[in-house]
């Protein structure tokens, strides 16, 4: 079991501090190894074999979920760690040296930043709202008339100055979101309204994460009543 030096466990510390996070929030417990094991031997021979070792693991927990980093090293002198939420593909970490598990430490707690300090768009959504409701039953073909798709035209450039105009949205961005809402109207061409509204819905939640809008409330709001005509008869 990797036991932290004084020196290696306030490099932890300092590191949480330098994210702005509270490290009265995390706790240390240990763990069982997922990487890391030791060959024990019993009277037994029957029952001797490699058993996973413990592990020191920092923890956190948020919305009553348990949010945790292990710091693991073997014979060899390879780092590791199990990570919740993970960072990378699959849940664990490996690392030759200790600087390596640092960065991969880092990587975790902006992840648990993120967790701690920003909106849930999609728990914002009103629950009875078009853009939230999927209907039992509808005409998955049901398509935008001609006159609808003019009214559409109309709705989505109100919606896409309200964002612009409310938020500080750096050129780039804006024209990313100006091409989004060319998109959406394209779309909205072909596709039928259940698939369009998914496909807005999505669209509508990457533009907030993009901007981390403080607003995100009041625009889905907006969406909601601007198109709910659209969806009434698939909601009923």
């Amino acid at each position: 079991m990797l036991k932290l030096t004084k020196r290696e466990r306030n490099e932890v510390f300092a590191a949480i501090e330098r994210k702005g996070l509270d490290p009265q929030r995390f706790s240390w417990t240990t763990h069982i190894s997922n990487f890391v094991t030791r060959y024990e031997e019993h009277y037994y021979q029957a029952v001797s074999g490699q058993r996973p070792e413990p592990a020191e693991a920092l923890v956190t927990n948020h919305d009553g979920r348990e949010f945790s980093f292990t710091f693991e090293r073997n014979d060899d002198g390879t780092f590791f760690s199990s990570v919740e939420p993970h960072i990378n593909v699959g849940h664990g970490v490996r690392a030759r040296a200790w600087s390596g598990l640092i960065e991969a430490f880092n990587e975790w707690l902006e992840v648990i930043r993120y967790e701690l300090h920003e909106p849930d768009f999609w728990s914002q959504l009103p629950c009875d709202a078009p853009l939230a409701a999927i209907p039992d039953t509808y005409s998955s073909e049901e398509r935008f008339t001609a006159q609808e798709l003019v009214t559409l035209r109309d709705r989505l450039k109100e919606i896409e100055t309200f964002i612009l105009d409310t938020n500080s949205v750096p050129g780039p961005q804006a024209i990313q979101i100006q091409q989004t809402f060319v998109y959406l109207q394209q779309k909205a061409e072909t596709a039928s309204k259940v698939d369009w509204k998914n496909i807005f819905a999505g669209a509508i939640v990457s533009i907030l994460l993009t901007l981390a809008a403080d607003n995100a409330p009041a625009i889905f709001s907006l969406c909601n009543r601007l198109l709910i005509e659209f969806f009434a008869k698939l909601l009923h």
